[in-house]
């Protein structure tokens, strides 16, 4: 309830269930039909607790739901940021490292749009899961990473893709750039010995190492289990 005039209700015998508000949802401009959410809105993530746990899979726009843990309350998702990730489908995350930590064994991340980190590098692949590029915030559907470029950028501060997981992991589709480490090996992608990773159809580029280190694309550590195809390095 809001902005109704004398009063928000009136005649009603009882008390309101907590499920109902009383507060100015700020919307863009709802006067001209725009109902998206502005910046702070008391709506976004709130469709918690007290809301049924489950939601539509896509807002009024076409983007996925729910970003974050929660739905937004209205037609529209609130949307921040440039990197976008989904496991399989549902709960849209912001950071790699996040959805890979979420994903479990065996299934895929999907990603779109640019993402970074401020750790030491964009993401630990410590599952065995695949990271997969070629997608948008509303199209989840098919990978097409020629027509949807999807980068993992280090910034010049940090290696991109470190690989720790002992299971079958894959990187693919991805623009992997950026990345940088000194006094140590694989710069974009640094795969630790006894692992088991595909690497595919990538464009691997502008990475460096310092310190008569090695490996500025991609580094294998020993006896690795590794398919390195497809890529532009």
């Amino acid at each position: 309830f809001y902005g109704n005039s004398p009063n928000e209700v009136a005649g009603y015998g009882g008390s309101l269930p907590a499920t109902n508000r009383s507060v100015d949802p700020l919307l863009v401009a709802p006067t001209a039909a725009n109902f998206r959410l502005q910046a702070g809105s008391p709506c976004i993530g709130q469709d918690g607790a007290d809301y049924p746990d489950t939601g539509p899979g896509d807002d009024y726009d076409g983007y996925a739901r729910p970003f974050g843990a929660w739905w937004d309350i209205g037609a529209h998702e609130f949307y921040t940021g440039t990197c976008f990730l989904r496991v399989n489908g549902g709960q849209v995350y912001t950071t790699v490292q996040a959805a890979v930590n979420a994903a479990g064994t065996g299934n895929v991340v999907k990603i779109a749009g640019l993402c970074t980190d401020d750790t030491s590098q964009v993401v630990d692949v410590n599952q065995a899961v695949t990271l997969q590029g070629g997608y948008t915030r509303t199209y989840w559907s098919t990978a097409d990473p020629v027509a949807f470029p999807t980068i993992l950028d280090g910034e010049g501060a940090r290696r991109v893709i470190r690989v720790t997981t002992s299971g079958p992991a894959a990187i693919e589709g991805l623009h992997i750039r950026n990345g940088y480490v000194a006094a140590d090996d694989g710069a974009g992608i640094y795969v630790n010995n006894g692992s088991n990773v595909q690497i595919l159809n990538n464009w691997i580029y502008s990475n460096t190492v310092e310190g008569n280190r090695s490996g500025g694309g991609v580094y294998i550590v020993g006896n690795s289990s590794q398919v390195v195809t497809g890529n532009e390095i």
